[in-house]
């Protein structure tokens, strides 16, 4: 039985990744910065996504954690016989997967305030 290559997980775990980064529980839309051409990698396919950015702490390891306790993380499980995704092999696949998205920045914080002030005139 021929061995497995080094990246299989990291090949694997590319699509949960990015289902994950376009989940509005992890991360959010920034109208702000526009859109960038990606590849899906369930696909292949470039897609133009709206660059989004993290609702959690910018703590690399935390943002781990928060896919690790994921329903994406339990699916990847599901379906690679329970394999693992450490921290190393979370920030390699991230680095080639989420370049759409990025830490809070001032200017990201406008889309909340704008948001806001809209609900708050809705309701007069």
């Amino acid at each position: 039985k021929r061995k497995r290559r080094k990246d299989y997980v990291r090949d694997k775990l590319k699509v949960f990744i990015f289902k994950f980064l376009l989940d509005d529980d992890y991360t959010r839309l920034d109208t702000n910065q526009g859109k960038v051409d990606v590849i899906d990698p369930a696909t292949g396919e470039i897609v133009s996504v709206h660059r989004r950015i993290w609702c959690v702490s910018t703590n690399k390891a935390q943002q781990h954690e928060l896919f690790l306790s994921s329903d994406y993380y339990k699916q990847f499980q599901a379906e690679n016989n329970d394999a693992t995704a450490g921290y190393t092999v979370w920030m390699e696949v991230l680095l080639q997967v989420g370049t759409f998205v990025s830490d809070p920045i001032v200017q990201s914080c406008v889309d909340e305030k704008i948001s806001c002030l809209e609900h708050l005139m809705a309701a007069c």
